[in-house]
């Protein structure tokens, strides 16, 4: 495949040589790149959609919606340098099978580079919005604040190293990995003290609220979310002896992180944006009265009629 995350993964000479398995993977990997990127398109403008029907006047939601738009423009830049190293092996196939790809070392190095850099962007970004779901569902609390301000630095600070020492993805990806199974943490114990706070209010609770499932999608998506970090993370340490770069799972899986790191993020908003849009329009409809919606006199006469005790008001409004 394509060494793209790590610039150890290059070849010290001019030339690499990749057999047809290997050249058989790197096309596998571009068609997954491109299935999920468009899986990322549709969540994206789904996203922005549900955010721009929200108050886009707050300062809270223009910041997510530029992070969002801001991780799909990285993602988009490291989809095209992976179509363009693929491309470069494809066309350099051989009539026996093997490939022999002459690369510009240098060249080759930088693009590789760019890439890892707009993956650790993202990731980072990734990192401030879970972060940022997490101090909205605790807010005032410190020790969750300060814990979560401490995770986020780690996160940031060893993606720097990471990239500035050599695209090391087993020195980066734990914080985030951290980040990830924190949050979860933090949402999930928030949801019991929901429920148990109900529990004790009403006696039997049979039903959750709209509140608490919308904090059960987070847990869940977020327990899938860390296991992937985890699984990610395991292949990383795995891979780090690999000077050559060949570990065969470690790029498939590198190819589902880089769409996998701004999806998740993406979906929280887009969840919580459409679960704030519908209790507007549920407190809306609450709201409304039914002579203003008909505009006269004739609905309000017959209102009045089906329902005299109720001062012409249906008591199903």
């Amino acid at each position: 495949m394509p060494a793209i995350y790590s610039r150890a993964a290059l070849a010290p000479y001019g030339q690499s040589y990749y057999s047809l398995p290997e050249l058989e993977s790197t096309v596998g990997q571009a068609i997954l790149f491109s299935f999920l990127f468009c899986l990322l398109t549709i969540v994206t403008a789904a996203t922005v959609r549900a955010l721009a029907r929200n108050d886009l006047r707050a300062w809270t939601n223009r910041l997510m919606l530029v992070l969002l738009l801001s991780m799909y423009a990285n993602t988009t830049v490291m989809f095209g340098i992976f179509m363009h190293a693929t491309r470069r092996v494809v066309n350099s196939l051989g009539k026996a099978g093997d490939v022999i790809l002459r690369i510009d070392t240098e060249g080759h190095d930088q693009l590789g580079y760019v890439f890892f850099a707009f993956f650790a962007i993202n990731a980072i970004l990734g990192d401030l919005v879970l972060i940022h779901r997490t101090w909205v569902l605790w807010r005032g609390n410190k020790a969750i604040v300060i814990t979560s301000i401490l995770l986020l630095l780690a996160a940031l600070i060893t993606w720097i190293i990471a990239i500035v020492v050599d695209g090391g993805l087993y020195i980066s990806s734990a914080p985030s990995m951290a980040v990830s199974a924190w949050s979860t943490f933090a949402i999930a114990f928030k949801t019991s003290q929901h429920w148990n706070m109900r529990r004790a209010q009403i006696h039997i609770v049979s039903k959750r609220t709209k509140f608490e499932e919308i904090l059960a999608v987070l847990i869940e998506s977020g327990l899938a979310y860390t296991i992937l970090w985890a699984v990610f993370f395991g292949y990383t340490v795995e891979g780090a002896g690999d000077e050559h770069g060949t570990h065969f799972g470690l790029g498939w899986l590198q190819i589902i992180m880089s769409v996998a790191v701004p999806i998740y993020p993406m979906w929280i908003l887009m969840v919580v944006a459409s679960a704030k849009e519908e209790s507007t329009s549920a407190m809306q409809l609450r709201t409304l009265d039914p002579v203003t919606i008909a505009g006269s006199e004739e609905y309000k006469e017959v209102r009045t009629q089906e329902s005299p005790k109720l001062g012409g008001r249906s008591s199903d409004v």
